[in-house]
C-alpha cells in the first residue's frame, strides 16, 4: 500500500462515510480516491471498491458557480485573485494590469454578496479572457482559494506557476507586498525566473517566519496544524518545517499544490468557517475551555448568543470587523501556515523578494 496517499478512514467526509457504512459498519481502514472510485482497505476484510462520479460535481453546484470563462489557451502562468471588498479589489488592478505583455490565465473569485451585475460587466469589459467564479462567504480568503484551486483541478487545467492574491484591507502592508510580486513588468519577469530555479517553491512579498525564531505564530494554531500534517502526511509535525508567508500573498509553483487533490479539497473547505458555525478551538480559547468539550461550548453559546462568538467571521460581522480581533487559533489561519510546510516538505525554498 502506498503510504503517501492512502488515509486513515476516519478523514472521510460525512457523504462517504454514510456510504461505506451501508455495507461495513464502523470498521478500521485506509482509503483513497482515485479516478472516480473510491478504494477502502478494511483492516480485517481487504479492499473494496465504490463508485462516486458524481461527488465533485455535486460539490461544485452546491458551493460555486462559474459566471464567466474565456481563455484562448491555457498558459504557464495562473492568478487567483479572491475579492471580498470591492473596492479594495479596484485598487489592486494598477499592479494586475503589470502582466499586459506576459500570458496568463485570471481567476476571479468573488464572494456572493459582490455578485452584482455591474461588478461582473465591469471584470467582463476590463478582462475579457478570464474566469468570474462565484462562490460563499466561507473560509475567509482560503475559502475563495480552494474553491479556485477545486476548479483548476475539476478542469485539468496545467499551470506551472499560480499567484494567490486577495483583497486584505490593510492597504500599506497590501501594496508593499504587491510592489514586491508584481509592482513592475520587470519584477515580475525578474521573479518568475527567480521561482523558475529547481529549489524555489514558493516566492513571497512580505516576511517569511519560521518555527523557531517565531514560535508563537505556530504555536497558537498548533491543535489545527498538527490535524492537517496528520491528514495530508499521516504523521506527526516537524516543526523545523514550519514556515509562513505573512499575509498569504505569494507565487508558488503548481506542484506544491498537488497534494490537495478533489477529495481532500472538498474535504477541507468542508471544515472551513462561515459566519454560523462555531470554531471550537478559536471558541475554548476565547471562553475558557477544553478544546474537546464541545457540548460544553454549544451550550455556552446558546445561554448567550448576544454576547458570544462564534467564530471571528461572526464577532467581525457582528462588532463592524473589529481589526484587532484575534484570528489566530481559527483554522484558516493554520492552512495560511500549512503551505509553508508543504513547499518545505518538498525539499523546497521560499525566498523573500
Amino acid at each position: 500500500m502506498d503510504n503517501e496517499t492512502w488515509k486513515d478512514i476516519k478523514f472521510l467526509d460525512k457523504g462517504y462515510q454514510t456510504l461505506i457504512n451501508k455495507y461495513f459498519k464502523n470498521k478500521k481502514g485506509k482509503f483513497i480516491i482515485k479516478n472516480f472510485i473510491l478504494k477502502v482497505d478494511f483492516e480485517d476484510w481487504g479492499i473494496e471498491n465504490f463508485f462516486i462520479f458524481k461527488k465533485n460535481i455535486k460539490f461544485q453546484k452546491k458551493y460555486y458557480e462559474i459566471l464567466h470563462e474565456k481563455f484562448d489557451n491555457i498558459y504557464s502562468v495562473g492568478i487567483s485573485i479572491q475579492i471580498a471588498n470591492w473596492t479594495v479589489f479596484k485598487e489592486i488592478l494598477s499592479f494586475l494590469n503589470n502582466f499586459k505583455n506576459i500570458n496568463i490565465n485570471i481567476y476571479f473569485v468573488l464572494i456572493e454578496e459582490l455578485c452584482l451585475t455591474e461588478n461582473i460587466n465591469f471584470i467582463k469589459n476590463n478582462y475579457e479572457n478570464s474566469c468570474i467564479i462565484k462562490t460563499k462567504n466561507r473560509g475567509m480568503d482560503i475559502g475563495l482559494f480552494f474553491i479556485n484551486l477545486h476548479y483548476i483541478k475539476f478542469k485539468r487545467y496545467k499551470h506551472d506557476y499560480l499567484y494567490k492574491i486577495h483583497t486584505k484591507s490593510d492597504s500599506y502592508l497590501r501594496n508593499c507586498i504587491l510592489s514586491n510580486l508584481m509592482g513592475s513588468h520587470e519584477r515580475i519577469i525578474k521573479n518568475l525566473k527567480i521561482l523558475s530555479s529547481s529549489d524555489i517553491g514558493m516566492i513571497a512579498g512580505s516576511w517569511v517566519l519560521n518555527f523557531s525564531a517565531h514560535q508563537p505564530c505556530f504555536m497558537a494554531n498548533d491543535y489545527y496544524l498538527k490535524f492537517l500534517v496528520k491528514y495530508l502526511y499521516h504523521t506527526e509535525n516537524e516543526n523545523d518545517l514550519m514556515e509562513f508567508v505573512v499575509a498569504t500573498f505569494f507565487a508558488a509553483k503548481m506542484e506544491v499544490f498537488n497534494i490537495f487533490n478533489l477529495n481532500i479539497i472538498e474535504y477541507l473547505y468542508e471544515k472551513l468557517n462561515t459566519s454560523k458555525t462555531i470554531d471550537f478551538c478559536w471558541y475554548s480559547f476565547i471562553y475558557n475551555f477544553p478544546v474537546d468539550e464541545k457540548i460544553k461550548m454549544i451550550d455556552n453559546f446558546k445561554d448567550d448568543p448576544k454576547n458570544r462568538f462564534l467564530n471571528i467571521l461572526d464577532h467581525d460581522i457582528r462588532t463592524n470587523r473589529n481589526p484587532n480581533a484575534l484570528r489566530d487559533r481559527m483554522i484558516e489561519h493554520a492552512i495560511e501556515r500549512i503551505f509553508g510546510y508543504i513547499v518545505r516538505k518538498k525539499n523546497l525554498r521560499i525566498v523573500h523578494i
